[in-house]
């Protein structure tokens, strides 16, 4: 975690400072720091868009059920649908 917010403080390239984000946003949810894994998300979907899964499923995993699923249904909705889908085989 340290190491992702020194590259942040390095001021990367903008491209750069995006994936940091995003690895910072995926290592914050995996140590179990979702109020701020969904923080950096957030940002980086009003920025690039296209996150409305992991988005859901932070908040999901904060039991804020209702944002969930407005952005499962979103993530269905979108251009990235078929990752948005549960496979059963």
């Amino acid at each position: 975690l340290a190491h992702l917010e020194q590259a942040l403080a390095a001021e990367p390239s903008e491209r750069a400072r995006d994936q940091i984000r995003l690895n910072l946003a995926l290592t914050l949810g995996k140590l179990g720091r979702h109020e701020r894994a969904l923080d950096e998300l957030e940002a980086l979907h009003a920025k690039l868009g296209g996150l409305e899964l992991r988005l859901a499923l932070t908040l999901e995993r904060l039991e804020r059920d209702e944002e969930a699923e407005a952005r499962f249904r979103q993530a269905l909705a979108g251009e990235l649908a078929d990752e948005a889908r549960a496979p059963f085989a």
